[in-house]
């Protein structure tokens, strides 16, 4: 009796930390923009905005705060 309540006791604490784990990994994902109200958008998200000006192009690609600059031709 004593062998089933502590392997009962172990597997659910080893599925509470499970839980726990794929929580905390799963909200480390996403950040909150001031822009959307706090609305979570993923990290690895890609905003680009393509600016033209007569026959030239460029394309803004950001996926962190470090902005990168494409030319197009």
């Amino acid at each position: 009796m004593k062998k089933k309540i502590s392997c009962a006791l172990t597997l659910a604490a080893f599925l509470i930390g499970g839980a726990i784990i794929y929580y905390s990994i799963s909200i480390s994902l996403y950040t909150a923009t001031e822009d959307l109200n706090e609305f979570p958008v993923p990290k690895n998200a890609e905003l680009a905005v393509l600016y033209m000006k007569g026959n030239n192009k460029i394309d803004l690609i950001t996926t962190t705060k470090q902005l990168e600059i494409l030319r197009v031709k």
